[in-house]
């Protein structure tokens, strides 16, 4: 009987050729060592059945979608990852593994599927996924066991030298993990890490570079960051998966809050928290404790965070002002008289006050280092200015307006061992004063309230940036359009005619 041809011949070029998978293959006769057709017939059905394979082979690796711990399993075999993609050969590899381990008198594992324990039996391999997914689990499986149940976590030397550094870290990590372990070396954990980094803005605190208040924000916002990805971790888990983690995280919270829920997040908190991760993640990349993240620049989104803005009404003003006394009586006015909050109010230093004028020049606190903020002039109502006079500080550190009895500040931040302390007289005072008049209005939305009477002006409307002590954000603003101090003095005015605090409309 002839033998079958699994190529075709080309007498003019007297070589062997197959077209395959959109491919032509071509072998001579004189490559397979023979001169002529009839020689050569068997030699070239052995090398198409070889190359064959091999297309195949390659072909199912590109393939194949690759399953979770195929490294790690295949590492156990000493065979590649991509052997995964080629079920039969794998069996092949499994079988002989087995049969290695029998003659060195180790002790045997779970048997492959269908060959019972004990058993020599000739097998019969079917290129079935289900028969590599049996193997691809039991290879795990005993690996884990013998790292969680036993003495040594570690990867066993055979198994490690196959896979990468960076690939057998991480598994020995979640081992450690589950094992309740400590995941990482001391110096290489995220909490040692933001401990680092907390204790560089310590030190720009300390210098003045950054107010105390920022720093705090900065420590407890990252302190959600910590907690998310497990402050005893490898520093090295933070990468871009887990970023992109904890931004579905923010987003869960930001719904909890718009739930009620205590322990959820506004949108304005939630994107404060990203942002210094971000800066977080930023300074571990460039002192190359992990990789850069790529999606560490991604325009990550969040919902809107505009709010509508809530004022007090001019009775309920009026209402304040008539029930307070002293110096909270002097804080909420200059607060409705200049744009100030609390900490305006408290900062207010000797040099930033006209005495003879009744004007307050100056920066707002909050702003006061950045290039931008413009310095305000405010001319005093009459009554806010009297009372300024009156409750003026004597003596203290002979620089702040307004002091406690004990001569202190009435608004304070002390960085004390790395956590900021925290005392507002104002806040405390004007608890008592809501508590008189029931109701719930915080004192900072007295400042909104003369912004947005300023806005509905139809001329002073263009000033309420400037009364904020904002920057200016056009360009016509910034370098064309300065405001005229008459102007801006007849808007503070017109407020006061508002509120009714001078006599005309």
């Amino acid at each position: 009987m002839p033998t079958r041809e699994l190529m075709t011949w080309i007498p003019e070029q007297r070589r062997w050729t197959k077209r395959y998978c959109g491919r032509r293959y071509y072998v001579s006769a004189r490559q397979l060592g023979c001169r002529n057709k009839e020689d050569s017939i068997q030699l070239a059905n052995r090398w198409w059945a070889d190359k064959q394979s091999e297309v195949d082979y390659a072909l199912r690796v590109k393939l194949h979608r690759p399953k979770p711990m195929d490294d790690a399993a295949a590492a156990r075999l000493g065979v590649p990852a991509d052997l995964f993609a080629d079920v039969r050969q794998l069996l092949e590899e499994a079988l002989l593994h087995e049969e290695e381990k029998r003659k060195r008198g180790e002790p045997m594992e779970t048997a492959l599927p269908g060959i019972p324990d004990g058993t020599e039996v000739e097998i019969e391999i079917e290129d079935e996924p289900e028969d590599a997914e049996a193997i691809r689990r039991r290879e795990i499986m005993n690996l884990l066991e013998r790292m969680l149940f036993g003495a040594d976590t570690k990867l066993p030397p055979a198994v490690a030298e196959k896979l990468t550094p960076a690939r057998a870290a991480q598994f020995e990590r979640g081992v450690k993990e589950i094992r309740g372990d400590v995941a990482a070396e001391p110096a290489r954990t995220v909490q040692a890490r933001l401990d680092e980094w907390l204790g560089k803005q310590r030190a720009l605190v300390l210098t003045g570079a950054m107010k105390p208040d920022r720093y705090d924000n900065v420590r407890i916002c990252l302190s959600h960051f910590a907690s998310f990805v497990g402050e005893g971790a490898d520093v090295s888990c933070i990468d871009a998966e887990r970023l992109d983690e904890f931004h579905n995280f923010a987003l869960s919270k930001i719904h909890d809050g718009g739930q009620g829920d205590k322990g959820g997040w506004s949108v304005s908190y939630a994107k404060e928290i990203f942002s210094n991760t971000r800066r977080f993640i930023r300074w571990l990349w460039e002192v190359d404790a992990i990789e850069m993240p790529r999606n560490l620049d991604t325009r990550f989104r969040f919902p809107s965070s505009t709010k509508k803005i809530e004022t007090w009404t001019v009775a309920e003003v009026q209402e304040a002002i008539g029930a307070a006394n002293g110096k909270m009586k002097l804080a909420l006015l200059l607060m409705l008289n200049a744009g100030m909050t609390q900490r305006d109010v408290s900062d207010l230093r000797q040099d930033e006050v006209n005495w003879r004028d009744g004007v307050i020049t100056r920066k707002r606190s909050k702003t006061r280092d950045r290039e931008g903020t413009p310095t305000v002039s405010y001319k005093l109502w009459p009554i806010t200015f009297a009372l300024l006079k009156e409750h003026r500080s004597k003596g203290g550190d002979g620089k702040h307006v307004l002091l406690t009895k004990s001569d202190r500040p009435y608004v304070r931040r002390d960085l004390v061992n790395g956590r900021v302390r925290r005392a507002d007289d104002f806040q405390s005072m004007y608890t008592l004063l809501a508590q008189k008049l029931r109701w719930k209005k915080p004192m900072k939305q007295l400042r909104k309230t003369s912004a947005s009477l300023l806005e509905s002006h139809p001329v002073y409307g263009r000033l309420t940036s400037l009364f904020l002590g904002h920057a200016p954000a056009s360009m016509k603003d910034k370098h064309y359009a300065a405001v005229p101090q008459d102007l801006f003095d007849e808007a503070v005015a017109w407020l006061a005619k508002q509120y009714g605090f001078v006599e005309g409309a």
